[in-house]
C-alpha cells in the first residue's frame, strides 16, 4: 500500500564515522520510537504530519542528542553521537569491542559472559578468538564485524556482518557455523539456524515503542569544568589525607625510638654524675 504523510530518514554514527548498530530515534510529541538497522545505523520514520518537531536520538554507551527537524523538508539526516566517558573498549586484534555501561557482563580477557545488554565490534585475527558466553550457549568469533543484543524479555539476536563465527548451543554437541551477512537467534532448547540478514525482518523484530535505555545528556561546558574541579578537589583532599595519615604513622614509629634514645642518654648522664 502507498505510504501517506511525510518521512524522515538518515543514519546514526559515532565521531569516527562508524555506524552505531543499536541506536534509537524518537519523535517526542508522537512517542514514535524506532531502532536503527544494526548493519548501517540507518533509520526511516514514515507517515508523519508535515510539522517541525524534535528528534531524540540515543544509543547504549553514547550521550543522547536532540535535533530540530522539519518533516516537510525531508532531507537525509546525518546524526553523530558523542561517546560517554563510562564506555569502555576491549582491544580485539586490529580492532575493538565496545562495552557500554548499560551492558552487564563479566570480563575475562577476550572471554565475555553477557548477562544482558548490547555488544558490538570489529577486529580479531590473533591467536585467541573472542568468546561470548550466554545462558543459551556460547559464540566464538575469530575475526570480523558483529553486533549482539540481549534485551530482557526478548530473544537474543546475533548479527555477523563480516567474518565467520561458531555457535555452541547449550546441550548441543555440534557447533553451528555463522558466515558474514547472516543473523541468528539464540534461545534455550532451540538449535540456532542462521538466516541471511534482512532489514525488513530486523525492523519487524524491533516494533515501535519506548526507549529501551534512559536518555543521558552530555553535560554543558560549565558543568564539565565544575565536575573536573570537583574531581581535582577530591583528589587533593585524598592526597592531603594520605599525607596526614603517613605523618601520623611515621610519628608513631619514631616516638618509641626517641623515647629509648632519651632514656639511654639520661642514664649515661646519671652514670657520669
Amino acid at each position: 500500500m502507498p505510504l501517506s504523510g511525510a518521512s524522515l530518514s538518515g543514519a546514526v554514527h559515532q565521531a569516527g564515522g562508524e555506524p552505531i548498530p543499536f541506536a534509537f530515534v524518537s519523535l517526542d510529541k508522537f512517542a514514535i520510537t524506532q531502532a536503527v538497522q544494526p548493519d548501517s545505523g540507518r533509520f526511516a520514520l514514515v507517515g508523519l504530519p508535515p510539522e517541525a518537531r524534535t528528534l531524540l536520538v540515543s544509543a547504549p554507551g553514547f550521550y543522547s542528542q536532540a535535533y530540530v527537524v522539519d518533516s516537510a523538508n525531508p532531507q537525509p539526516l546525518d546524526l553523530t553521537l558523542v561517546i560517554r566517558h563510562e564506555t569502555r573498549s576491549l582491544p580485539w586484534g586490529s580492532g575493538q569491542v565496545l562495552l557500554p555501561p548499560e551492558t552487564r557482563l563479566i570480563e575475562d580477557g577476550l572471554h565475555l559472559t553477557l548477562e544482558q545488554g548490547w555488544l558490538w565490534g570489529h577486529g580479531g585475527g590473533g591467536d585467541e578468538p573472542l568468546r561470548i558466553s550466554l545462558e543459551a550457549g556460547e559464540i566464538e568469533i575469530g575475526s570480523g564485524r558483529f553486533a549482539l543484543e540481549h534485551v530482557p524479555g526478548q530473544a537474543v539476536w546475533f548479527y555477523l556482518f563480516e567474518g565467520q563465527a561458531k555457535l555452541q548451543a547449550k546441550g548441543d554437541s555440534q557447533p553451528v557455523v555463522v558466515s558474514g551477512g547472516q543473523m541468528v537467534v539464540l534461545a534455550e532448547d532451540f538449535r540456532p539456524v542462521p538466516v541471511p540478514y534482512d532489514p525488513v525482518v530486523v525492523a519487524a523484530l524491533h516494533p515501535e515503542g519506548k526507549f529501551p535505555i534512559a536518555l543521558t545528556w552530555q553535560p554543558s561546558l560549565s558543568a564539565q569544568i565544575r565536575d573536573r574541579l570537583a574531581q581535582i578537589g577530591i583528589s587533593t583532599a585524598q592526597f592531603m589525607t594520605f599525607i596526614t595519615y603517613l605523618m601520623a604513622f611515621l610519628t608513631l614509629l619514631a616516638l618509641p625510638v626517641l623515647v629509648v634514645n632519651w632514656l639511654l642518654k639520661n642514664r649515661q648522664e646519671k652514670k657520669y654524675d
